[in-house]
């Protein structure tokens, strides 16, 4: 079994360096899906500010911004809640590994609800931004997890 799991939450202690304040700023990271060895992830960041994101319905294609409205998750996730497709990057588990032993990166244990992120995968399903290798651990993540087409 590889190192990242489809739905799985981190918390990212230095995900950017805010430019006016200098310090690091926190986000939490949402692994969406896996290569088949698990290996290598694509991830995406939540945000508690809509920035043109909205909330119904839940999967918002943009324009100006791409995501999906989580509502209020709970536990460390208090506030209403999105995921931001514009942040969806690639993830190596050598490198995530590194970060974790720095104490940078660390596992939440907070998992979406099944349904809730299936739905958050589907409307990812449709963007036109992801590359074949991303849409492809996509797919397979929908596949494994027997995500039912939405009606």
């Amino acid at each position: 079994m590889g190192f990242f799991q489809a739905n799985t939450l981190w918390c990212d202690k230095q995900y950017y360096l805010h430019q006016d304040t200098g310090q690091y700023m926190t986000k939490y990271v949402l692994v969406l899906a896996t290569s088949a060895d698990g290996d290598d992830a694509l991830s995406a960041v939540l945000t508690s500010k809509s920035h043109g994101l909205r909330e119904s319905p839940a999967c918002d294609p943009g324009p100006p911004r791409a995501g999906y409205f989580l509502g209020v998750p709970g536990g460390v996730l208090q506030k209403p809640t999105w995921v931001d497709f514009s942040s969806i990057e690639n993830q190596d588990a050598y490198v995530f590994r590194r970060r974790v032993a720095a104490n940078r990166v660390s596992s939440v244990g907070t998992l979406l609800n099944p349904a809730v992120f299936c739905g958050v995968l589907r409307c990812l399903s449709r963007s036109e931004d992801l590359n074949g290798r991303q849409y492809k651990w996509l797919r397979s993540t929908i596949d494994a997890l027997q995500c039912a087409p939405q009606r």
